[in-house]
């Protein structure tokens, strides 16, 4: 999956942090210490009222259909699904993320209506080689009729790139483009093979990993981009397939670095520039769930939105 790598290099724990040990004679209901009324233990919910409770999450639509913002990069329903939904799947094991989303059924019915209230948005890909391979990575049909992929984060871009950095809402990545410029950042298109290999070598030595064969790395039509610092460093690497209609970033590593967030800056809306001479409007990275929260953070400030997202073939 593209992005989840190495983008946000922050280390990702689980959410709540560890909490003490229950006071074991209190929750019994045993007489609390120096003579005070005995603690009685909250009762167990049985299994019918978890799932009346996680019915009427799901009836509950009319409030986030006024707030479609919460559902966005930013808002609370969507961040407090996100970690619902990180916790599922880092448990171990399949029967394990089933157990976890049956017991937590309020929390799988909040992610369900999420999903449900989320705008649906529709790209068509072409026949070219460039096309074959969006629809390859996109594509969801059930007996051949189109199913849409749900959560994607799409970037719908305006005709030109001055357009795109202009308002206020993109303050905090002018800022960033400001820094990688006064720091002598420079991002490049990488051509050849020979650049390509050399790049992706850096990128493994840099950040002590093996990218070979990685599936964001695979297909013959991508465009790659580099930054590198002023010193010649490589600092973020990044791959682009950009098709008629619709552009998908397939990868954006960046090596932990000081630099390395002004690097996403620079390299994102260098691609960006690259995608918008292209003709096209729409760039697609992705489902967001399962990021860190960091990169939910870095993509609201490029201006993602999330989106249930319907492909099709060009007629």
């Amino acid at each position: 999956m593209p992005l989840t790598e190495a983008v946000d290099r922050t280390t990702h724990t689980t959410h709540g942090g560890t909490s003490a040990a229950p006071d074991t004679a209190a929750a019994a209901g045993a007489p609390a210490r120096d003579g005070a009324a005995p603690v009685q233990a909250a009762p167990r919910r049985g299994a019918v009222a978890v799932w009346r409770e996680a019915l009427s999450t799901l009836r509950d639509l009319a409030p986030l259909r006024e707030d479609p913002a919460a559902l966005q990069f930013g808002g609370a329903e969507f961040a407090r699904v996100a970690r619902y939904l990180a916790e599922v799947q880092s448990a171990p094991g399949g029967l394990t993320r089933l157990a976890t989303a049956v017991r937590r059924a309020d929390d799988s019915a909040r992610a369900v209506r999420l999903l449900a209230l989320l705008p649906r948005e529709r790209v068509a890909v072409s026949s070219s080689p460039a096309g074959e391979e969006v629809w390859g990575f996109l594509s969801r049909t059930v007996a051949g009729v189109a199913l849409p992929r749900p959560a994607q984060a799409v970037l719908t871009l305006p005709d030109t790139l001055q357009e795109h950095l202009r308002g206020r809402s993109r303050q905090a990545l002018r800022t960033g483009l400001n820094h990688a410029k006064k720091a002598g950042l420079r991002c490049t298109e990488l051509l050849t093979a020979q650049e390509r290999s050399s790049a992706l070598q850096e990128l493994t030595v840099a950040l002590d990993g093996d990218f070979t064969g990685h599936e964001s790395l695979q297909g013959q039509h991508p465009r790659w981009f580099e930054a590198r610092s002023a010193d010649g460093d490589l600092v973020a690497l990044g791959l682009v397939l950009i098709d008629a209609e619709v552009a998908m970033l397939r990868f954006l590593v960046s090596v932990d670095d000081r630099a390395s967030s002004d690097a996403r800056y620079a390299l994102h809306t260098r691609m960006v520039e690259e995608v918008i001479a292209s003709g096209v409007r729409t760039l697609v990275v992705h489902s967001p769930f399962g990021w860190p929260a960091g990169l939910h953070q870095f993509q609201r400030i490029l201006g993602y939105r999330i989106v249930n997202l319907l492909v099709s073939r060009r007629g």
